[in-house]
């Protein structure tokens, strides 16, 4: 019918698309299944010995799993509109959010989620990649997204879709037309998710150029690239983390030994004072993991040909981090190095076939082996 054909943006790209799919409506129906602000549909039928008020209860709980299907839904329809869209340049770009109502079968009532548990800042991450989403769907091709476009829909208060967007225009490589000082104007408020989304965002635009502004912009948001004695960075973690991978996207495939050391350092530190007391709340594992992308996308398939690298002992020092017994007083910090350095050699002999490290970071032979082992090393082993 219709009503279930593709809306706009996808609605330009039918034509095409019928003809692939020309025997059944597959596509109409994944157009329709991935709109987050359609109204959702589930089922809660009543046990017999349900009251009224118990029954709305219950129907209310999976209301919940339904709110968190439709913020899942997102990166489905990122896939399905990318690059769709050329956006007219006098009207603000729409940024959507999620619909918050659905039919309960089989009584065809409709349920409402209270929108006060649902708002951007207990829900970050999901709003962000509504954003990225949004800005997957315009075209690289489409002329005219610059820095008055950007500034034009730029909201007066930093919001995480729009953070999402920022990263989804660096993906599509529209910020490299950005003027350097807007950059600046989007940090300096320290927005952790606008931050995250313009760091990478302009890293993934620059993608192994090594600008050195674009460098510089990422190196005051990682304490391990400042001068020694520098002020303390008033900044989150999540932003350190996101300016460290923005140096691995930057300096991707170029080998960079200084770059390389910092990343390997980063994964392998310990503060000497350290004790099972002691939290290092800026290098957890998300940030060691992280450290572990970069440094495996700077030297991206070379480990047959380290050139430079090789009197650091790359392979070495990452293969006693990511499989060899850990020193008794520092096992629980470099426990979360683990999965960063397994990261890292598996980025960086990519497609090398290099069996001899990869009968080392294979899963263990022996059952006793496994005792030490986290369930999730083991997978990514």
């Amino acid at each position: 019918t219709s009503d279930e054909l593709p809306r706009a943006p996808e609605a330009e790209r039918y034509a095409i698309t019928r003809l692939r799919f020309k025997d059944d409506q597959r596509y109409a129906e994944a157009a329709r299944i991935l709109r987050p602000l359609g109204t959702q549909i589930a089922e809660c039928p009543p046990l017999p010995d349900w009251s009224e008020a118990e029954h709305l209860e219950y129907q209310k709980r999976v209301m919940q799993w339904v709110i968190i299907r439709t913020i899942a839904l997102a990166p489905g329809q990122s896939m399905l509109n990318y690059e769709s869209r050329r956006p007219l340049l006098t009207e603000k770009f729409p940024l959507t959010g999620f619909s918050t109502s659905c039919i309960m079968k089989p009584m065809d009532n409709t349920v409402s989620a209270d929108r006060s548990h649902f708002t951007e800042e207990k829900f970050c991450w999901a709003f962000f990649n509504a954003g990225v989403s949004a800005g997957l769907s315009i075209s690289r091709h489409a002329e005219g997204i610059d820095t008055s476009w950007i500034l034009f829909n730029k909201p007066a208060e930093p919001r995480n879709r729009h953070a999402g967007l920022l990263l989804a225009l660096g993906l599509n490589g529209h910020l490299r037309s950005i003027a350097k000082w807007v950059a600046f104007k989007y940090l300096t408020p320290k927005h952790t998710m606008t931050s995250i989304g313009l760091l990478l965002g302009m890293s993934a635009s620059y993608l192994g150029t090594m600008d050195t502004l674009v460098t510089r912009l990422l190196s005051v948001h990682v304490t391990r690239l400042l001068p020694p004695g520098a002020a303390e960075l008033n900044l989150t973690p999540s932003t350190q983390t996101a300016g460290l991978m923005g140096i691995g996207l930057l300096y991707y495939n170029t080998q960079h030994r200084r770059m390389s050391e910092v990343m390997l350092s980063e994964i392998e530190h310990v503060d000497i004072d350290a004790s099972f007391e002691s939290v290092d709340t800026l290098r957890d594992e998300s940030y060691r993991l992280a450290a572990g992308f970069a440094l495996g996308f700077i030297n991206l398939g070379k480990g047959k040909d380290l050139r430079g690298l090789h009197d650091m002992r790359l392979v070495e020092r990452l293969l006693s981090v990511a499989i060899r017994p850990k020193a008794v007083n520092v096992v629980h910090i470099l426990e979360q190095a683990t999965a960063g350095a397994i990261i890292a050699i598996a980025l960086i002999f990519l497609k090398t076939n290099d069996e001899a490290l990869a009968r080392k970071i294979a899963t263990p032979l022996f059952l006793p082996e496994f005792d030490h082992i986290r369930p999730d090393m083991c997978l990514l082993r």
